[in-house]
């Protein structure tokens, strides 16, 4: 099976949501682990002919990851979902990813904990403060953690064995984000080539993975339009990297900045609860152009 010529992650036209399967939780007996899969679809596909065709996703509990999968079910893979308790400071993610999985009715939903604290150097895994109001810049910001997408697609290439699947998706996105280098095209290239062969099923059974970010070229707004045009209810997900003591979105981090100006350019009310009054971003930079033009600050 040769991999499709152009790029694997740019967005497919979108069909109505497959039917959910019963009992998420319930976790499948492990289908034959080295087994050549029929795939029916690549993401560039105009039909929705992936019927039964297994895949992994990546769910995170987070607005991109709820979209990512409501995609691949309108496209009918049948899903397996894999998060990732990896100790971030935002646990409430993890919530938010079961509520998703559930409100989908995914084919399986599989919790891996693992603690990246150990290794710290970020500020969702140690006592490093998240950074609120930040302005746009260059510099990638402390919230990055130490090569998260590796070690999770890693574990997403695993499960894909298990299940028999060749796909996996990934909400990464490299338009409206923090710059992280493992949400940019080039590093879902080479984890394709790596997963071809670090694998049995790519190295000796001539399995072809495919890592599809159908959210790669997209902004924030248009993201939401998309899944909001599926059905996905927006509120069961969560994006802030601080959250309150009563899990209170902060509304200041980058996180919660890009959720909240892509619901406002989406012309789609937020259902997201924040901490106090949150100031629209768009006077927020308004505030800030007026500032720095002014030469009496």
């Amino acid at each position: 099976m040769a991999r499709p010529e152009s790029t694997s992650w740019a967005l497919s036209k979108l069909h109505g949501l497959a039917d959910p399967v019963t009992d998420p939780d319930t976790v499948p007996a492990p289908s034959p682990l080295w087994f050549q899969p029929k795939i029916t679809v690549s993401s560039h596909s105009m039909e929705n002919t992936s019927q039964n065709t297994p895949a992994t996703i990546l769910l995170s509990g987070g607005l991109d990851s709820a979209t990512v999968l409501a995609i691949a079910q309108s496209q009918g893979y049948e899903c397996h979902c894999l998060t990732v308790d990896y100790g971030q400071r935002h646990r409430v993610e993890l919530d938010a990813a079961r509520r998703v999985a559930e409100a989908l009715g995914v084919a399986s939903h599989r919790t891996v904990t693992m603690d990246l604290r150990a290794i710290g150097g970020s500020a969702l895994t140690d006592a490093i403060d998240v950074p609120k109001d930040r302005e746009a810049d260059d510099e990638v910001p402390v919230t990055y953690v130490p090569a998260r997408n590796a070690v999770m697609l890693s574990l997403l290439l695993g499960l894909a064995e298990v299940v028999g699947a060749a796909d996996l998706f990934i909400g990464a996105n490299a338009v409206d984000y923090s710059g992280y280098p493992d949400c940019r095209p080039a590093f879902l290239e080479a984890f394709e080539n790596m997963a071809d062969l670090a694998t049995v099923a790519g190295a000796d059974k001539g399995v072809k993975f495919r890592v599809h970010a159908p959210l790669i070229d997209l902004t924030k707004a248009e993201i939401i339009r998309t899944g909001t045009d599926l059905g996905l209810d927006y509120g069961l997900t969560w994006s802030c990297y601080d959250p309150t003591p009563s899990n209170l979105a902060c509304g200041h981090c980058d996180s919660c900045t890009l959720r909240h100006r892509g619901f406002e350019e989406a012309g789609i009310p937020d259902p997201t609860k924040y901490a106090g009054t949150l100031e629209s971003p768009s006077l927020i930079v308004s505030r800030r152009n007026s500032s720095s033009a002014d030469p009496q600050d």
